[in-house]
């Protein structure tokens, strides 16, 4: 989650906004508290609310966060500046190294790598594209040692918010997977960019990496208070009970 309720279509978000945040911050404490997380993983970072999030749940390990937008990053610079333990990155992060197209929303919350569709431009009109930026695009697995303080092996919660490439994103960090006690995705129930992996799929994808669902959060909804988007968080199938 991103965004605050004003970013989005529908009084279902403005109405349920304030329980969703609190469930979920409930929530991740106790992943943090289960798995001793000792490493935060925060992909598309925007302007660091989930950083902040996490600090504001206590926790004081090292954070990671990676943000592709040159303005986004320019915000989360300016959040990160006081914190020693939070270091940010300029990139996209991906299944492949190279170069990505960001498709620079209006609102830059729903910049992507992919194309909003009708029903994004429908219910998000400042979804709707003003430019694009070329940006580097690295896999997780072949930059996390460079990036995680030396010494780091403690237990990962990979945060994932690409607008529509989450699951590339994981497909990119194969290397390190097992590092990773919790996954946090966000998931279309209406899809508003096109060749987005839904829900079913999602959790297929999850299964079959070893994560089993811990958690559903909302995120959108429209007015008439059917889901857009929901953050999932996963945690591993062999943890012990």
């Amino acid at each position: 989650m991103r965004t605050g309720p004003a970013e989005r279509a529908g009084n279902g978000e403005r109405v349920t906004a304030a329980l969703t945040r609190a469930a979920l911050a409930n929530h991740l404490r106790a992943v943090i508290d289960r798995f001793a997380i000792g490493l935060v993983v925060d992909v598309g970072a925007h302007h660091g609310e989930y950083a902040k999030l996490m600090r504001g749940l206590g926790y004081g390990g090292q954070i990671i966060s990676y943000e592709p937008v040159a303005s986004a990053f320019e915000e989360l610079e300016r959040a990160s500046a006081d914190d020693d333990g939070w270091s940010i990155h300029h990139m996209a992060l991906g299944e492949s190294d190279g170069d990505v197209e960001i498709r620079v929303s209006g609102s830059t919350n729903f910049s992507s790598s992919r194309t909003l569709n009708a029903r994004g431009e429908a219910l998000f009109p400042r979804a709707r594209a003003v430019g694009t930026e070329t940006v580097k695009a690295r896999r997780l697995d072949g930059i996390l040692n460079q990036h995680a303080a030396a010494g780091t092996d403690s237990p990962m919660l990979l945060k994932i918010d690409t607008q529509g490439s989450d699951l590339e994103v994981l497909e990119g960090a194969s290397g390190v997977l097992d590092r990773v006690a919790a996954v946090q995705v966000e998931v279309p129930f209406q899809p508003i960019y096109d060749g987005v992996a839904g829900f079913p799929e999602t959790l297929r994808a999850l299964a079959g990496l070893g994560f089993g669902l811990s958690g559903v959060f909302p995120v959108s909804a429209d007015e008439g208070l059917r889901l857009i988007e929901v953050d999932c968080v996963a945690v591993r199938l062999d943890a012990p009970p």
